[in-house]
């Protein structure tokens, strides 16, 4: 609770607070800890406020308690930060339900994510944030797209709309024929619609978005995102390698050991597909789990043993705490 205090005690010993460290110079580190102590204070009273008074006033107050409370400096903020930051969130969401419909886990990365969009934010996101895009959804690459990448298709839900269609299927049938998916799907968004003497709203239809063979994908509002769901040798190698991470770091969890233990570490697998993905991936595995000592042979005296599946292939896990 006296983090602010003790953030501007330091500071305020060395002489480095001006009255407003939001305004004019001095706008480093020591400025920004000095803003966010001056930020936290009312958050985090002191228990014997000091006495109101001359110190106050002076340049550096010997409390956090006896600051005026910052004010922002606007002309720092950048209008299109917050817009494309949403987008990217929007995109990362978007990502993900197109992998759930691939049944794609992130621990298998993914080749390729096209993105297709008429919103500025949207299009500035992925060239500014591709690469956190591809690090949240384990992809190697981002492509933004000029044309759609899905294919719609509408069709009445008849559980709420066959008692307002009553005799006239025939008409509501040939005006959405004549009207088209897309449009369908871009005027049902603005409301409800007359089709054929019938008005219908958007719970009417079913409406579902295909990708191209080798695709899956999803939309939003003015979004459309697709996930190439093929999976070469190479792209499996390095999924089955981040299987083999987790097992192994739910097995260290499992033996006790603290988080900066370093481990002696065995991998056997009679499966030449799961025992080549390890060799090829045995740095990343390694770096990962904090392994000093690592084998693909039984280990005799190992503290902790399990065998599980990865991906249906058998692995046993054997380890023990390295010495150093």
């Amino acid at each position: 609770p006296f983090l602010s205090e003790v953030m501007w005690k330091n500071l305020a010993s060395g002489g480095g607070l001006s009255p407003s460290p939001l305004e004019g110079e001095g706008r480093g580190g020591g400025s920004a800890v000095a803003a966010t102590s001056q930020s936290s204070g009312p958050a985090t009273p002191h228990p014997n406020p000091p006495p109101q008074g001359g110190r106050g006033q002076s340049r550096s107050p010997e409390s956090v308690h006896l600051c005026d409370y910052p004010v922002a400096d606007e002309s720092l903020l950048e209008g299109t930060l917050s817009e494309d930051t949403a987008a990217m969130l929007d995109l990362i969401s978007l990502g993900g339900s197109a992998r759930n419909l691939a049944k794609q886990v992130v621990r298998q990365p993914l080749a390729e994510m096209r993105i297709f969009s008429e919103s500025e934010a949207v299009k500035r996101a992925v060239t500014r944030f591709a690469t956190t895009i591809q690090d949240e959804l384990n992809i190697r690459k981002i492509t933004f797209s000029n044309t759609p990448l899905l294919q719609v298709n509408a069709k009445l839900n008849m559980k709420t709309a066959g008692a307002k269609i009553g005799a006239k299927r025939k008409e509501v049938d040939e005006a959405m024929k004549s009207l088209g998916a897309e449009s369908l799907v871009k005027q049902l968004r603005a409301g409800p619609i007359d089709l054929g003497g019938v008005v219908l709203e958007s719970g009417d239809f079913t409406i579902e978005y295909v990708g191209s063979d080798g695709w899956a994908g999803t939309v939003d509002r003015t979004s459309q995102v697709a996930v190439d769901t093929r999976i070469t040798p190479e792209l499996r190698a390095e999924g089955l390698s981040r299987h083999v991470i987790r097992f192994v770091q739910d097995a260290r969890k499992n033996a006790g050991l603290d988080l900066a233990d370093q481990i002696s570490l065995s991998l056997v697998t009679a499966s030449p597909e799961l025992a080549g993905a390890i060799r090829t991936h045995r740095d990343a595995i390694v770096t990962a789990v904090q392994a000093a000592e690592f084998t693909e042979t039984p280990m005799a005296s190992a503290s902790h043993t399990n065998t599980v599946k990865v991906e249906g292939q058998e692995l046993t896990i054997s380890l023990k705490k390295a010495v150093r």
